[in-house]
């Protein structure tokens, strides 16, 4: 028997391939993601049917035809009040206008979450600007930007495009809907402005494809499977996880949830603290699951945890074959002082890799760039969506040749992907955006795992029902 699964906010693939691992009676029927590298790196792995878009549009094209009649009232509004006759410094308005954009944007306008960030907000007061005036020329200017993807035309073309993906991801019935959905908003890493934050409000996504797929007579998934970052329980004191937990109650289903840590219950060796949170629609499968306390924590030794990281990450990399993942003094001088430059210079800490990274085997980071620090639990800390942005937010190790960040490969492979194994890293996708993409995604090892168990749950259970079935064809055979 095929399970069918299907996934929302699907990334680079982590939770379709760890059901995939986990039986082969998992058939993987649809994923949607909007990210277009991610979808890049999705389809160079997958040869089902990757739904790319936006989801809430999808689920609702009619959205399509709102944002055009927002953006064209919205900039009449604008020119009215006088934007257009301000006169503001172009880089703090170029750099507001690349800050302010983006996916999301004409989302947030409509609904009166267009707000300045605080960087900006220190340079409109640096420069006596009035924050009503500056705030209504960047968004002229976005929505100028906008327009031209919005015209009646091409309006139309997407609304129809949107129309055409509604019927693709309702079109048949899924046992299991999948939904990581995007964590920066309940995230220490991010504002963790919850709902307030538009990412936070594509949870409500996976209620509205749930309704969808029963009303067009597919009934409900069978189960819910969700994840985000450990904050969503304690997020604004509780309430958020009361709402996700209400709004899937509503459903009919029941919840069952655990924080889990990637490095305590399998060998992939990173400190990855995540809320699972598995809801069942029939009360049988939700006992038949338990708890997730028979999933059992591995005890590892420092010298096992070096010996995992030793096989996990790709010690082949030589300064030769990758000189962008190495840290050399040419390039970063501070960070490779001798006793003699720290004297003569202006810093108040010497920072000298080469003698502060000793270990093979290790991690290390450099924080705010004043002082190296060995991960003391011999795990890497947290991969993060930052390790796209720049600077030294990617962790380090000693190489057999020197010191060197982690490379793409390394951080897919620290979630458990086996790049280069049974994963391809696509070509043509930058190694900022895989590091984002590392960041962003699951620790594929732990998917594993629970789906391992909602396989044995649905078989114990459907089992049951198959014999329980047989029993009453038996029973009127005889009385016929």
């Amino acid at each position: 028997m095929k399970y069918k699964v299907g996934s929302l906010f699907a990334g680079v693939g982590g939770v379709c391939l760890g059901f995939k691992r986990a039986s082969e009676h998992f058939g993987l029927t649809f994923a949607n993601e909007m990210d277009k590298d991610a979808c890049k790196t999705y389809k160079a792995n997958f040869d089902h049917n990757l739904i790319d878009g936006d989801i809430e549009k999808i689920l609702d094209p009619e959205i399509v035809k709102k944002e055009r009649e927002f953006l064209l009232k919205r900039s009449k509004e604008l020119k009215k009040l006088g934007a257009t006759e301000f006169v503001f410094d172009e880089k703090i308005v170029k750099d507001a206008v690349k800050k302010l954009g983006g996916p999301f944007f004409v989302a947030k306008a409509m609904k009166g979450g267009f707000e300045l960030t605080d960087s900006i907000q220190k340079k409109i007061v640096k420069n006596n600007y009035t924050e009503e005036g500056f705030k209504d020329y960047v968004e002229l200017q976005l929505i100028l930007n906008s327009l031209p993807d919005y015209t009646e035309e091409k309006a139309e073309i997407k609304y129809q495009e949107f129309k055409n993906k509604n019927t693709e991801i309702t079109k048949e019935k899924i046992d299991v809907l999948t939904g990581g959905f995007p964590c920066q908003a309940f995230s220490i890493a991010g504002d963790r402005k919850g709902f307030s934050d538009h990412r936070g409000e594509l949870f409500y996504s996976v209620i509205n494809l749930v309704n969808q797929l029963e009303t067009k007579g597919h009934g409900k998934p069978r189960v819910l499977f969700l994840e985000n970052v450990k904050n969503l329980v304690s997020h604004e004191g509780g309430q958020t996880f009361e709402i996700i937990r209400t709004e899937i109650e509503k459903l009919g289903y029941t919840i069952k949830y655990k924080v889990l840590n990637t490095y305590k219950y399998t060998d992939l060796p990173q400190n990855r603290e995540r809320i699972f949170i598995i809801c069942f629609l029939n009360e049988v499968d939700s006992e038949a699951f338990g708890s997730f306390k028979d999933i059992q924590m591995l005890d590892k030794s420092r010298e096992e945890l070096k010996e995992i990281m030793s096989k996990t990450l790709d010690y082949s990399i030589t300064k030769e074959s990758n000189p962008e993942f190495y840290y050399t003094k040419e390039k970063y001088p501070n960070y490779f002082m001798t006793e003699e430059e720290f004297e003569n210079s202006d810093r108040k800490e010497k920072i000298n890799l080469t003698e502060d990274m000793q270990d093979l085997y290790e991690i290390y980071q450099v924080r705010r760039g004043m002082y190296v620090r060995k991960n003391q639990s011999g795990v890497c800390p947290t991969l993060t969506a930052n390790m796209g942005t720049g600077g030294h937010n990617v962790p380090l190790i000693k190489a057999y040749d020197g010191i060197r960040k982690l490379s793409p490969k390394d951080c897919f492979n620290l979630q458990g992907f086996r790049a280069g194994i049974d994963y391809i890293l696509p070509i043509g996708v930058s190694n900022a955006s895989l590091y984002k993409q590392a960041g962003n995604a699951v620790s594929v090892d732990v998917i594993e795992l629970i789906a391992k168990k909602i396989e044995q749950v649905f078989f114990e259970n459907d089992k049951k029902k198959n014999s329980a079935k047989n029993k009453i064809e038996e029973s009127k055979s005889i009385i016929f």
